[in-house]
């Protein structure tokens, strides 16, 4: 029984997110939308539920996007309160689409809990 309440959950916020990124805004170049990840750890047996919003900002060929992973569901609904209470890491990429197969980008973020940035990443992405 828990899990289908636990499926049942994780379908509504799925929709409800799916929702919210099909209106998103795109004007100036900007977007909005997010992901759920529902995950259950079969060796642990422990059910994980991650938020992951995102803003994206497009301009020509360079796309900017910043995302945050938020845990919702660890185990119990209070893993959400300890996401709320902490400070979270910021994801930050950078991306140039040199041609249609081929994109440059620069990967980084920034934790605000420990104040301290993630080490920067340049790579090129060749799709084929």
């Amino acid at each position: 029984m828990k899990t289908l309440v636990l499926a049942a959950s994780l379908m509504a916020i799925a929709t409800t997110v799916n929702a919210a990124e099909a209106v998103s805004s795109t004007a100036n170049g900007f977007a909005f939308g997010g992901d759920v990840t529902a995950q259950h750890n079969v060796d642990k047996d422990i059910n994980t539920i991650v938020l992951t919003p995102e803003v994206v900002y497009t301009h020509g060929l360079l796309e900017t996007t910043a995302s945050a992973d938020l845990a919702i569901y660890n185990g119990g609904f209070a893993a959400f309160e300890d996401t709320v209470q902490a400070w979270p890491t910021v994801d930050i990429k950078v991306a140039y689409a040199a041609q249609d197969n081929v994109e440059l980008y620069l990967v980084t973020g920034y934790d605000f809990e420990t104040g301290s940035s993630k080490d920067a990443l340049i790579g090129l992405t060749w799709s084929f």
